[in-house]
């Protein structure tokens, strides 16, 4: 028999050694050239990610003829299959009332946590469709998974401590004996107050292990859209860390009592060694305050200052120059201006630029 290898196509393998062995007695009835193959369906359920599913078809030829089998194709490089030779027809034909064994081998370490529905083609000589489709469906659960999925905040004040749950659940196979496991915000705006064990619930539960976070919104969060992200990890007794399975989104806006106008210093293209500025209007802030206020620049190539607001403009609003001095590298440039106000919010403002040479007779 032919074994297609080209690429998506099914490949000869041997068991894996590990694998859970399902076996069932599935039929596939053979028909006529002028009858379409009926697809036979094993429902495997849920799965761990990291355990490979193998299931046993049992095909019989159900038609008056001989079928001779040509090759077996999938659609997923994620499944195997082949024949299995311990059966009365060692020639790789079936004669009329006759039944093969075909062995399928689903690998999903390398899908998405899902419902999953792969498939092979059993191929006959002669015939230009399947003569019977073996399909294998099911729920690959994740290694590690965030209820909720994702970490919402609305909008909410930097100083409120708005607190939201989430729980964690991450199969056993992925922690090692010693370790803990940790939710490690990877910005400012969030942190995680305390955790607690959970309970794992469903299908599967005894391969579980969960805990539930405290997630909190800091007091250090800056004001603005928040699209961050926190990282599960597993920590050791000495403290090192690795990463379990992708971050989490957490989305949300912060709110305080001041807002900027622009809110992003954009310095469009500008000629290497020559300083350029821009001006910001902060509304929420009093002259009386402007003493307290403490800027930060991320660049030693911006420097700021804060200043009461000219005449005529109301009594809680200053004025912020930023300058990018002539000293910023050649390309893009990124940075940031941070307003620490006295009430401790941070206004936040990203600088950008395109820096490139001057050139030559042009101002």
């Amino acid at each position: 028999m032919y074994i297609d290898r080209s690429p998506s196509r099914i490949a000869v393998l041997g068991i894996i050694i590990g694998s859970l062995l399902l076996l069932g007695e599935n039929i596939a009835l053979a028909t006529c050239k002028k009858t379409n193959a009926q697809a036979i369906v094993f429902e495997f359920g849920v799965q761990r990610y990291k355990h490979t599913v193998e299931h046993v078809f049992l095909v019989k030829n159900n038609s008056s003829g001989v079928i001779a089998i040509d090759r077996l194709t999938s659609t997923c490089d994620c499944t195997s299959a082949f024949i299995d030779t311990n059966h009365s027809s060692a020639s790789q034909t079936i004669r009329p009332g006759e039944r093969i064994k075909v062995r399928v081998t689903l690998d999903p370490s390398h899908l998405s946590p899902a419902l999953v529905t792969r498939s092979v083609y059993v191929m006959a000589k002669g015939m230009s469709k399947p003569f019977a489709v073996l399909e294998m469906t099911g729920v690959i659960r994740a290694g590690v998974s965030f209820a909720p999925r994702t970490l919402d905040f609305g909008a909410a004040s930097a100083r409120a401590r708005v607190t939201r749950v989430v729980t964690v659940t991450v199969d056993k196979a992925e922690v090692r004996a010693g370790e803990s496991l940790r939710l490690r915000p990877l910005a400012p705006e969030v942190d995680v107050a305390s955790d607690v064990p959970a309970t794992p619930m469903g299908q599967g539960a005894a391969y579980l292990t969960a805990r539930r976070f405290m997630v909190r919104l800091s007091p250090k969060a800056r004001l603005g859209l928040m699209n961050e992200q926190m990282q599960l990890e597993a920590v050791d007794a000495k403290g090192a860390a690795r990463k379990l399975g992708e971050p989490m989104s957490v989305f949300g806006q912060v709110i305080g009592s001041v807002q900027a106008n622009p809110e992003v210093l954009a310095f469009g293209v500008v000629n290497k060694g020559e300083p350029q500025t821009r001006v910001v209007t902060v509304q929420g802030i009093k002259a009386a305050d402007l003493a307290a206020v403490k800027i930060v620049c991320s660049s030693p190539a911006l420097k700021a200052e804060i200043q009461a607001a000219p005449v005529g403009l109301p009594d809680d609003y200053a004025q912020l120059s930023v300058t990018m001095s002539g000293a910023a590298p050649l390309g893009g440039f990124q940075g940031e201006v941070t307003v620490v106000t006295p009430k401790g919010e941070q206004l936040v403002l990203p600088a950008y630029a395109q820096v490139q040479e001057a050139v030559a007779g042009k101002s």
